[in-house]
């Protein structure tokens, strides 16, 4: 019976760097730099994608949301709202909420436009954060509350240095949402620095 190939790329080579051990393995507790950058940037796009908070059913969050697919009318025609129809909803002429189908509609619709700014989002913070000059990712250890005392490590809060080679192509994974890349690529950063390797996995990691 043939053997499955062997892995490869930068994280399928972490079982056999000195001194990395798994996640877990002695109890400790945290998040690969990869994907703990990505959710730092994560937070930064939400920053940019403010939804409606007010369920649709009621006037408020009903309003809120016919104001979006006014500004984004092609996207509203695209998910089946007819013009005349959000028309009409706008300016109170008819009441969508009467109708569950209408407001399926429109949440239908609604989510498409958040789709739309996210993406909107996402490539704006991925141009802030692309400097071309690569970038310092400051973090803070894992949690070794669970580790038992003689395998504890002392780790302070450190940072790493990320090259532009490394940081463009990582930033562009995040922004069409491939995290598994973000952390082969992260990974391969620190395999270059060498001492970094106590910082694959961390607390937190926020880009400086």
């Amino acid at each position: 019976m043939p053997k499955p190939p062997s892995p490869s790329g930068p994280g399928a080579r972490r079982s056999s760097v000195a001194g990395y051990a798994p996640n877990g393995a002695l109890g400790a507790a945290g998040t690969p730099l990869g994907r703990a950058v990505a959710e730092f940037l994560d937070e930064a796009a939400a920053g940019r994608q403010r939804g409606v908070k007010s369920p649709i059913t009621t006037r408020r969050g009903l309003d809120a949301r016919l104001r979006q697919l006014n500004e984004h009318r092609d996207i509203a025609i695209q998910h089946g709202v007819k013009l005349s129809s959000l028309n009409n909803w706008t300016n109170g002429r008819r009441d969508p909420r009467k109708r569950k189908a209408s407001l399926e509609k429109i949440e239908r619709a609604y989510q498409a436009v958040l789709a739309q700014r996210s993406t909107a989002g996402r490539r704006a913070v991925r141009k802030e954060f692309d400097r071309g000059r690569g970038a310092n990712i400051q973090v803070t250890p894992l949690n070794q509350a669970a580790v038992r005392e003689k395998h504890r490590r002392v780790i302070q809060p450190g940072e790493i240095r990320i090259s532009e080679y490394r940081w463009a192509p990582l930033l562009k994974a995040w922004e069409r949402g491939d995290y598994d890349e973000m952390e082969d690529l992260a990974f391969a950063a620190m395999e270059e620095g060498g001492e970094y390797l106590v910082y694959a996995w961390v607390g937190s990691a926020a880009v400086a």
